[in-house]
């Protein structure tokens, strides 16, 4: 899902140049065609296949918008940007060094002329199984239709980046898995560690816990279930691996989540830093061979008839997947899921009276979300087609009531606290079915209106904060407020 076009080979980074260049918007995507400016260059090179390589010296250059004909070698002006602080998932995956210089500015620019993996292209029958695709604010262009794309052919997962180091959260990220639920796909997210590019292991350790802390803060704000696979990316070359521990960090920020009520921990990183891949980074005896997620990128084409890492939870086997019906002709890493890694674990409720779970569920076909405390009805309505988001909130056992209606026309339903309103609408089409739960505890339950033409799912209702700002800044629903409160989301 890299804004770059990842030079990989298997286990290192072959033949890349990284070029600084000026500061660029985090969230700005690159046009199909765009030139990066030469600043300053530092080369570097590694092995590739057993064969060292060269350097060589990045240039200014233009990206074609359109596929490379060749399926084994690149366009020698292939260059496109990512931010500092915004690294998308296998952008250092391969490097099992740290570079010989570090970032300085805000943006980076890879170019080569060197044959590269091939593009693959989804209609390939002959590739492993295409189970998960990895999204990061790169790529906020896919709409709805990409999505039910991804899942019309095939794709289980979608990834989703959350987090990076202490400080930064995909602002797209709510929308990507609104989209990806709205398509049926399982939803797992992820948090790429920068462990404060540390150079000693207190330091790392340390920061792992405030990472994790972080990373499950934003999570739960916009509504990320406790049973969700949560995945630690680590890949950065900035952190001093001869003298800290990545297992030990990573089983610290693992840890954490625990603690935190996240269990399903998992761990991404490249093959060449496990202890198979020969550098013994991240060591699968400690951390779960079942639970890591590796990255290797072969040259040639993948074949279902080769499979490689089965040992591993799942083999991401390329950054240069193309879908065919993209809306955009822009490549996607792909995964094969070997171990179900990326699904949800069962979780068993004790029940608790003075905490209601109410449940949230949408409807991809009408746009409406429906919340119910009836187990019954949840089970029925995911029979019947309605995707199932988890718990919207807990609501407490007593309190202000809040009433449910459903409008006899549109058959959309509204929950309000409102007598008055609640009045008013039954003298309407509307019907009035009783209390819903009631409002009471410390946790705001925000309420937001889109009045477009299809009056079904005009109303929304969400404990997240990030997800009421993001409809209503750039999506154009109306913020009405506070609607009620819940004790726990």
């Amino acid at each position: 899902m890299s804004k770059f076009r990842k030079i990989k080979s298997i286990g290192f980074i072959s033949l890349a140049t990284l070029t600084l260049s000026s500061a660029i918007n985090a969230d700005n995507l690159l046009s199909s065609s765009s030139t990066a400016s030469q600043s300053t260059s530092h080369s570097t090179s590694a092995s590739s296949v057993g064969t060292q390589a060269s350097s060589s010296t990045a240039s200014s250059s233009t990206k074609s918008s359109s596929i490379p004909a060749s399926s084994t070698t690149i366009d020698t002006t292939t260059t496109k940007q990512v931010v500092a602080g915004n690294y998308p998932m296998g952008y250092f995956a391969d490097a099992s060094n740290t570079p010989t210089s570090k970032v300085s500015s805000k943006s980076i620019s890879l170019s080569s002329s060197t044959p590269a993996p091939d593009n693959l292209y989804s209609n390939n029958t002959s590739l492993p199984s295409r189970d998960v695709v990895d999204v990061a604010s790169y790529e906020s262009w896919m709409t709805q239709a990409d999505y039910n794309n991804l899942k019309n052919q095939g794709v289980k997962t979608v990834v989703v980046k959350l987090t990076e180091g202490t400080s930064y959260t995909n602002p797209y990220a709510a929308k990507e898995i609104q989209y990806a639920k709205a398509a049926g796909l399982n939803v797992a997210v992820y948090h790429f560690a920068d462990l404060g590019n540390a150079q000693n292991q207190a330091t790392a350790n340390s920061q792992a816990v405030a990472e994790a802390q972080y990373f499950v803060s934003v999570a739960k704000s916009i509504g990320i279930s406790s049973n969700t696979a949560m995945i630690l990316d680590c890949e950065s070359p900035y952190v001093n691996s001869a003298v800290v521990d990545w297992t030990a960090a990573s089983l610290t920020w693992a840890s954490t989540m625990k603690t935190l009520g996240y269990s399903n921990v998992k761990y991404y990183t490249s093959e060449s830093w496990t202890t198979i891949g020969g550098n013994n980074i991240m060591e699968e005896a400690k951390l779960g061979a079942k639970n890591m997620w590796v990255a290797q990128y072969l040259y040639g084409t993948p074949s279902s008839s080769n499979l490689k890492n089965t040992q591993f939870g799942a083999w991401q086997y390329s950054s240069q997947m193309y879908f065919t019906g993209a809306s955009k002709n822009s490549p996607v890493d792909i995964t094969i899921d070997y171990a179900n890694m990326f699904i949800a674990t069962a979780t068993t409720t004790t029940p608790d009276t003075t905490k209601i779970i109410t449940y949230r569920l949408y409807n991809s076909k009408t746009g409406e979300h429906l919340y119910t405390q009836g187990i019954t009805e949840r089970n029925y309505l995911i029979s019947n087609g309605w995707n199932d988001e988890g718990i919207g909130w807990y609501a407490p056992a007593n309190g202000q009531p809040v009433y449910r209606l459903f409008n006899r026309t549109t058959g959309e339903h509204l929950y309000t606290t409102g007598i008055s309103e609640k009045n008013y609408l039954v003298t309407t089409d509307w019907n009035y079915e009783g209390i819903a739960w009631y409002s009471g505890g410390s946790y705001p339950i925000y309420r937001a209106y889109n009045g477009r033409n299809d009056p079904r799912g005009s109303h929304n209702w969400t404990s997240s904060l990030l997800e009421q700002n993001y409809i209503t800044s750039h999506e154009g629903w109306n913020d009405e407020g506070i609607a009620w409160y819940a004790v726990a989301k």
